[in-house]
């Protein structure tokens, strides 16, 4: 591209271009308000996303980043063969992830890949967090380059079917959130549009940004409901537990004050208050034993049973208290544990993908927390789980402790309403594992776990086109047991060009 075409982007009109000292007090229960300093970072600009000169420009592909048709065939041509060499040694590119390379040919100086979900209404929710990762994976990744501008195009396609308005409410609350968190480490960020987008944009940036009072009016009356959590990310609220630092037990009631009991074991309701309790009137003046000494002779009265379910119940609210407060977006960007599709019940379907762990101890803490923040959304319903163990005989195993921790959780959390517990492409090792696991969870659970050998034997409980699993599980399946007639019809054809191809 030459010099000329150039675009520089400090020069282009800022969405928020002067500041104000204007009160707006009548305004302060407004989700968003009016910030100067961020709108002043924020670009809605008509033109061609390969000119613009700032650090990095998004280039929505498929997972192996080199999708030679559309707005990504376009980019990837402008920036020539050196760019197409780099990102033939990248790792893949998942839905909802973000990669980087170099743009050589290009103004700018990076070019971030991210890969846009297929949008089904069935499972909305799914999509709208996928998109939203898409955007926030790259700029959490500009971030993590030491990079300060970024322009975007719309990365939802309607090719994917993915509707236009609503991908716009995400990408730009999505945009507004981050912001919020990091603002002051970024310098622009530029929203790429054609005529038609720029309508759609210009429609939906003030509810996000607003300038003036006009626009926070407008915000006010118009703004969705469901604006996500505070990274913009779309969530359940009749799912969501709500806990406060240092979770207790229950608190007392007024006409039991001084009783104790533990927490049932039985299904909780979907949402939960659990507070500190009330501060007790002085004991000795109310002529009561001492409070303490009192719960401590109850605590003792209880089985062993009882006492470690209280103590498993503990444990679990302050590792969930501690995974919704901390960010896990690292752990997300890998995929290892996700919700993919119903099963042939309706039962929504959890995925996790063993040989995505981090095998360092740190990380899988990490992996924990996401997943005790992933499943409890969902838990107080039936549900499936899928583990995948494919190709795992050769790599290392996460320690026996963590492994421990975590199917002590499944078993007492997550076990009344899980359907199944299907492991697919099991080793020899792992049975051996789980039988020495069992002497430490119920054989409640363990009556759940079923085998498969091959994916021919999962699809009798999930329908192919329900289950979003990585590739190399088919290309593996593939090669054990041969081409499966009940795999999606796409799929079928490439493993069978493939085989075509080998021989």
């Amino acid at each position: 591209m030459e010099t000329s075409s150039v675009v520089t982007f400090s020069n282009l009109t800022r969405w928020g271009k002067s500041e104000t000292d204007e009160q707006f007090d009548d305004f302060k229960n407004i989700k968003f308000s009016v910030k100067p300093d961020l709108n002043s970072k924020l670009i809605l600009w008509l033109g061609d996303i390969r000119s613009i000169d700032t650090d990095a420009i998004v280039n929505p592909t498929n997972e192996a980043m080199n999708d030679k048709t559309g707005l990504s065939g376009t980019i990837l041509e402008s920036a020539g063969l050196e760019t197409l060499d780099e990102i033939s040694k990248l790792e893949s590119c998942r839905t909802g992830e973000a990669r980087i390379s170099k743009s050589y040919n290009l103004p700018s100086r990076y070019i971030i890949y991210t890969v846009g979900p297929r949008y089904n209404d069935k499972y909305r929710t799914a999509a709208e967090n996928a998109l939203h990762s898409c955007y926030r994976s790259c700029l959490e990744l500009l971030k993590e380059s030491h990079l300060s501008s970024i322009t975007f195009p719309v990365v939802n396609s309607q090719k994917r079917g993915y509707p236009p308005e609503s991908g716009a409410h995400i990408a730009i609350r999505t945009v507004r959130r981050f912001l919020e968190h990091w603002g002051k480490d970024f310098q622009s960020i530029v929203f790429c549009v054609t005529p038609e987008e720029y309508k759609l944009y210009s429609k939906i940036l003030p509810l996000y940004f607003p300038r003036d009072r006009k626009e926070l009016q407008i915000s006010k009356d118009e703004l969705p409901r469901d604006t996500g959590n505070e990274f913009g990310e779309t969530v359940i609220e009749n799912r969501v537990i709500r806990i406060k630092p240092s979770p207790v037990y229950h608190e007392p009631t007024p006409s039991n004050t001084n009783s104790f009991s533990p927490a049932s074991p039985a299904t909780p309701s979907p949402k939960i208050t659990i507070d500190q309790p009330e501060k007790l009137p002085n004991s000795f003046s109310m002529m009561q034993s001492d409070f303490d000494e009192d719960r401590k002779k109850k605590l003792e009265q209880l089985s062993q049973a009882e006492k470690d379910r209280i103590e498993q119940q503990q444990l679990y609210l302050s590792n969930l208290y501690k995974a919704q407060k901390m960010d896990l977006s690292d752990i997300a960007r890998l995929s290892i544990i996700y919700e993919s599709g119903r099963d042939t019940s309706g039962r929504p379907i959890v995925v996790i993908v063993g040989s995505r762990l981090p095998m360092q101890r740190n990380y899988l803490d990490r992996v924990f927390l996401y997943m005790i923040k992933t499943l409890d959304k969902i838990v107080d319903h039936a549900y499936t789980v899928v583990y995948l163990h494919t190709k795992m005989e050769d790599k290392e195993t996460p320690e026996f402790s963590w492994m421990k921790q975590v199917y002590s959780i499944m078993d007492y959390k997550y076990g009344d309403h899980l359907s199944s517990f299907f492991i697919v492409h099991p080793t020899f090792w792992l049975k051996m594992f789980e039988t020495l696991v069992s002497t430490f969870v119920t054989s409640n659970f363990f009556t759940k776990v079923k085998y498969i050998s091959k994916l021919d034997e999962l699809y009798e409980y999930i329908e192919p086109e329900q289950l979003v699993i990585p590739e190399e599980v088919y290309q593996y399946d593939v090669s054990e047991n041969g081409v499966s007639s009940r795999q999606p019809k796409r799929m079928r054809e490439t493993k069978v060009e493939a085989l075509l191809n080998d021989l």
